[in-house]
């Protein structure tokens, strides 16, 4: 999958028609705009580097071989998979895509909250917040009946990415989402 983080120093005029595109995960129209995105994104890619400087590995496969390293799942991407499950016209009240994208956003959200906390504020914040909110996400979880579809693929993702999806909680200095630097 690509994501893009589109900057266009002409006010948005000339890139304006991508910006609402699946892919674009950012859209700058001023410098200002451009040098928050790029900045976040760079901040990213020397942590992950010196991640991989610290494990003595050159690339994000050999990263994922090693035995010691703490594996995340993203809520961004389980996001995107309720998204996708929604019917036309879903709601909170008649979808359980909805349900499902609503308890996504609420989590989000929360970590919005978080962003200017330091690692160990942000994972005892995550312990009183957002774990309530997803123990309740997973009891209804396991009562949705028959389904099939894209619904299933959500709630199949969802309950086969468990482990790793709740891996933030315990590990303040972990995103609930990788897609600030996904490609």
């Amino acid at each position: 999958k690509i994501s893009l983080h589109l900057i266009d120093l002409k006010n948005g005029v000339e890139f304006s028609i991508f910006r609402k595109c699946k892919m674009v995960k950012s859209f700058s129209r001023n410098l200002e705009e451009a040098e928050e995105v790029l900045n976040k994104l760079i901040e990213e890619v020397d942590r992950r580097y010196d991640l991989f400087y610290k494990n003595d590995v050159v690339d994000i496969k050999e990263y994922n071989k090693l035995k010691n390293v703490t594996r995340a799942g993203c809520w961004a991407h389980l996001r995107r998979k309720w998204r996708e499950a929604m019917p036309k016209g879903a709601t909170i009240h008649n979808s359980l895509s909805a349900i499902g994208f609503d308890y996504c956003n609420k989590l989000f959200k929360l970590e919005e909250s978080f962003e200017k906390l330091d690692d160990e504020e942000r994972r005892h914040k995550r312990q009183t917040l957002a774990k309530p909110l997803l123990d309740e996400y997973w009891k209804w979880l396991e009562n949705i009946g028959s389904i099939s579809g894209k619904l299933k693929d959500a709630v199949t993702y969802s309950k086969t990415q468990r482990k790793y999806l709740e891996t933030f909680l315990e590990h303040g200095e972990i995103e609930i989402s990788n897609n600030q630097v996904e490609n």
